[in-house]
């Protein structure tokens, strides 16, 4: 069934009344809605839901939009089923039926990451202060937790609550943090960006770019875990696009998603069941507006934010994108 994104356009208290219904038109009262900018459209082409792993379902893969969820350059959900985005130095919860709240604040500038942990905390990449900051969600407080990175970008996180960073400059650093801050280089890669665990998480993705964003072509290569639990010193091509890629995700049935940065044209990549040979290149949908398509995100399935969803942000509007399969995500069940 699907459903309308609607949000108020500026945080505010949230709304402990039951929600109404969603509606394209209308939102939760007394919160403002921008009732003005209804959702983009509809795709009209809905998708079965596999209740286990098999062949992928084929597309084409309905969307729909908002652009009265407004986000920066990355996003992420927590635990109690709201979508995580910065607003100037704040960190905002938004619910599905559009009540927002400011969670935490001072968390940066511009963050670029945003990721919820296994404990519930949020780790924020800040790129102007070279720091990973850690918001406690339940004080609304935050603390820096690792200094001295250079523009820290993209992040990903282990359900041991590993986090991995990378560094989007030349020959940019991507490190693991372990739980206890300790910092471990693990590969070093042109304007590394994307990052993303497979879902059994023995597998690192790494988007590497040729140049800045919006120019030239992007490559992911991987990085395996060995069996004593160390990383590989060697990075693997696993494909390489004509086009910069923006973000990268996965679900969890180990299918790769990745977003064109400039236009929006979003694809599954799958190997073969045996793992040798070229992977299969799917469309899933090439989304409608302009803009910087920086973060592709599946949510953990709570609070109204299907866990079959793949959501995508051009920094104006948030689009859902049903594909049949549940994604991956650290606080999922």
């Amino acid at each position: 069934m699907w459903i309308w994104l609607v949000a108020c356009t500026e945080p505010g208290p949230v709304d402990d009344r039951d929600p109404p219904a969603l509606d394209a038109h209308s939102g939760p009262e007394p919160e403002p809605v921008d009732s003005t900018a209804p959702p983009t459209g509809d795709s009209g082409v809905h998708s079965a839901v596999p209740l286990e792993c098999g062949p992928p379902p084929a597309g084409p893969f309905p969307w729909i939009s908002s652009d009265a969820v407004h986000t920066e350059e990355d996003f992420d959900f927590d635990a109690t089923g709201q979508l995580l985005s910065q607003r100037m130095q704040n960190l905002v919860g938004i619910q599905r039926d559009g009540t927002a709240t400011i969670v935490a604040t001072q968390v940066g500038y511009d963050a670029a990451g945003i990721r919820s942990l296994p404990s519930g905390e949020v780790v924020v990449a800040q790129p102007d202060s070279g720091t990973l900051v850690l918001v406690d969600l339940s004080s609304g407080g935050s603390a820096p937790v690792v200094t001295g990175l250079e523009y820290p970008n993209g992040l990903e996180v282990g359900t041991d609550g590993s986090v991995y960073v990378s560094e989007f400059l030349p020959r940019g650093r991507v490190e693991r943090v372990d739980p206890e801050g300790r910092v471990e280089r693990l590969a070093s890669v042109d304007y590394p960006n994307g990052l993303v665990l497979s879902p059994d998480e023995q597998t690192l993705y790494i988007v590497s770019s040729a140049g800045l964003l919006g120019f030239g072509n992007s490559t992911i290569y991987t990085l395996a875990r060995q069996p004593d639990g160390s990383w590989s010193e060697e990075l693997a091509p696993f494909y390489a696009a004509p086009i910069t890629l923006g973000g990268v995700t996965v679900d969890a049935c180990g299918s790769v998603y990745v977003i064109g940065y400039n236009d929006g044209h979003v694809m599954r990549i799958d190997l073969p069941d045996d793992g040798v040979g070229d992977p299969t290149i799917t469309d899933i949908t090439t989304l409608p507006g302009g803009g910087f398509w920086s973060s592709l995100r599946f949510s953990p399935g709570m609070g109204r934010w299907p866990r079959t969803e793949l959501y995508a942000t051009n920094r104006r509007e948030l689009y859902g994108v049903e594909v049949g399969v549940e994604g991956r995500h650290v606080l999922a069940p």
